[in-house]
């Protein structure tokens, strides 16, 4: 004997999709104009390399990375492609405690 169909049931959305949905634009803003920062600072270290711009040496040292160099543009470029990497770090653990929640 075939086991009985029940009746059909309503998905209802929970409070969790109208939060996600809420929050999702904000954010997504926010990443996007630190990962428009990040690529415009290291545009700027480009051209001042192409420029020849040198200055005296120095040392960044931010997040655990550590960079020495004699150019000015070498630094912009890392100091650019750090803050696109926490930027989109940031917002893909943000969005992990919305989902947790």
């Amino acid at each position: 004997m075939p086991p009985k169909k029940g009746a059909p049931q309503l998905l209802q959305t929970s409070g969790y999709v109208a939060k996600v949905s809420a929050i999702t634009r904000p954010l997504t803003f926010i990443a996007g104009l630190g990962v428009i920062a990040g690529i415009v600072f290291g545009g700027y270290g480009v051209v001042l390399i192409l420029l020849g711009y040198e200055a005296r040496r120095s040392t960044i040292r931010f997040f655990g990375q550590s960079i020495e160099t004699t150019s000015v543009g070498v630094a912009c470029i890392f100091v650019g492609a750090v803050v696109v990497g926490i930027t989109i770090h940031s917002a893909f653990k943000s969005l992990d405690k919305i989902h947790d929640r």
